[in-house]
């Protein structure tokens, strides 16, 4: 079956990674898949406007985890994301490697980030079988192929 986008069809269940602090800031979309989309941009306040972010929307267990990093610290390898900025396969491996080091950092989190992984990958699974039951019905319709707006 084709996977298919979360954010394509219905509001995710959606796991926020975030800076230290709220950032206000900017983004140009630079690449997107049925797995990833990302984009690079600047902090918003001009007293910040030199700081660079990165905002990556990564489909992944069942969920969207929200990935929102700046190049203030390096505490999420600033450099290596920035040098992935046209690979987009290295942006969702990078991606993989944020949410697996935010998992295992907070520990105090684990339980209610797997029961929100677990009914992220239960609805998917519900949306994949309607979909497939379209297939079914009219084998030329296929929603994956639809654009609807974001």
């Amino acid at each position: 079956m084709t996977t298919v986008p979360h954010y394509r069809y219905f509001k995710p269940t959606r796991i926020d990674i975030l800076p230290h602090e709220n950032a206000s800031y900017s983004t140009n979309r630079i690449a997107e898949d049925h797995e990833i989309r990302y984009g690079f941009g600047h902090c918003s306040r001009i007293n910040r406007s030199h700081i660079e972010v990165v905002e990556i929307d990564l489909v992944w267990l069942g969920v969207v985890f929200h990935i929102v990093k700046t190049s203030e610290t390096d505490e999420a390898g600033w450099a290596e994301l920035a040098a992935a900025r046209d690979d987009i396969d290295a942006m969702k491996r990078l991606s993989r490697d944020i949410v697996l080091a935010f998992f295992r950092d907070h520990p105090e989190r684990q339980m209610s980030l797997l029961e929100r992984i677990h009914q992220g990958s239960f609805n998917q699974g519900r949306l994949d079988m309607a979909l497939g039951t379209v297939r079914q019905l009219d084998p030329s319709m296929d929603l994956t192929r639809l654009s609807t707006p974001q």
